[in-house]
């Protein structure tokens, strides 16, 4: 099993270094960048032999940029949100990704947080059984957008 002390906090100087893990040129990449520099998105990055093989954030508050049906992703001061959970192809389905959610998971409920979210499309099932076994079991929504049908997941920490 891999070790959760090989996580790192991603600083924003350093957020065009770790282009492999996540799209550069992505249309919200930006948007995720100031999110970052206000650290209203903290992003994780799992890490081995100085390789970059993961990431997650935590959302703290989606504030102005609730779209939609996004407004229920955070509540503040209770509810953060695990967003863009990735581990490269290669490096899955050796724990990384339940380290990773296990680890955003402790943080946030250590940052005092009692709640947490996330999303997952309804054909994604290795997602969606990654997020089962690691607690997201209360469905909170039920939607589809232009990437198909979704849900909303919740785990109280």
């Amino acid at each position: 099993m891999k070790n959760p002390d090989k996580i790192i906090q991603l600083q924003p100087e350093h957020y065009n270094k770790y282009g492999n893990l996540f799209d550069l040129g992505h249309p919200h990449a930006s948007i995720w960048y100031e999110q970052i520099k206000a650290r209203n998105r903290i992003r994780f990055l799992y890490v081995e032999n100085g390789d970059y093989f993961a990431q997650a954030d935590i959302v703290k508050d989606y504030g102005e940029r609730n779209i939609g049906d996004e407004t229920d992703y955070t509540i503040l001061g209770r509810r953060v949100y695990l967003s863009r959970l990735f581990v490269q192809a290669d490096k899955r389905r050796q724990g990384i990704g339940s380290i990773m959610v296990n680890y955003i998971c402790e943080t946030a409920c250590k940052w005092g947080y009692s709640e947490i979210s996330l999303g997952v499309n309804i054909d994604n099932t290795a997602a969606r059984s990654l997020y089962e076994k690691n607690g997201f079991n209360t469905v909170i929504y039920c939607g589809e957008d232009k990437h198909g049908k979704y849900e909303k997941l919740l785990k109280y920490l």
